[in-house]
């Protein structure tokens, strides 16, 4: 992507995508090439290094919104992006999607996110109800997530969380939501902030 003077104005973060696509095929999702293959369509680090550099020479870019479906979805992707982030002359700093579930059993990728400068997780919890996450494709233990969230907050607390949430999902009842608000507004599940759509 390049940017003309006139797009970037007075703006001071930017979009960046390191990879289309998602490799999940979530139940409630319609975006386009869903279910692809690990590392499908994933930009060449030649390309994403001459971008950042090019942003930071001519208007002083170092903060980005990754807009990857799932940014965190390969491992190697991640250390690809790491070498390029680290072959610059400035860090970087990033706002991503991430899939929580992935974090939880890939607890090594919480420091790749970090030292790759990611500052800023966006989760799409949808549900803290497990057998609607099984319903909807996210089954994966809610309690080992949530000890993984509060992992994220005491290791980096300067790395802010957000969860978003759906209400109206096969499987929830009103109690389930109104235990996962109260549970977010005591910070036994410690996001920094969450939405419920």
């Amino acid at each position: 992507m390049i940017w003309e003077d006139t797009d970037i104005c007075n703006h001071k973060v930017l979009p960046i995508e390191i990879g289309r696509g998602c490799v999940f095929n979530c139940s409630f999702c319609s975006y386009p090439l869903r279910g692809k293959h690990n590392l499908d369509y994933v930009r060449h680090a030649e390309i994403l290094r001459d971008e950042l550099m090019s942003n930071y020479k001519r208007f002083e870019i170092t903060h980005y919104r990754l807009v990857d479906d799932t940014f965190n979805d390969h491992t190697d992707k991640l250390l690809m992006f790491r070498d390029v982030v680290k072959s610059l002359p400035f860090q970087p700093y990033f706002w991503c999607y991430a899939r929580l579930d992935l974090l939880t059993t890939r607890p090594e990728t919480i420091d790749l996110l970090y030292e790759i400068g990611c500052r800023a997780l966006f989760f799409g919890i949808e549900t803290m109800n497990e057998r609607t996450g099984r319903h909807i494709g996210k089954g994966f233990s809610r309690s080992r997530q949530n000890e993984t969230i509060a992992y994220i907050k005491e290791k980096y607390p300067d790395m802010m969380l957000h969860g978003s949430l759906i209400v109206g999902l096969p499987g929830d009842t009103e109690d389930d939501i109104l235990n996962t608000f109260n549970r977010l507004v005591n910070q036994e599940i410690k996001l920094d902030n969450w939405s419920f759509k």
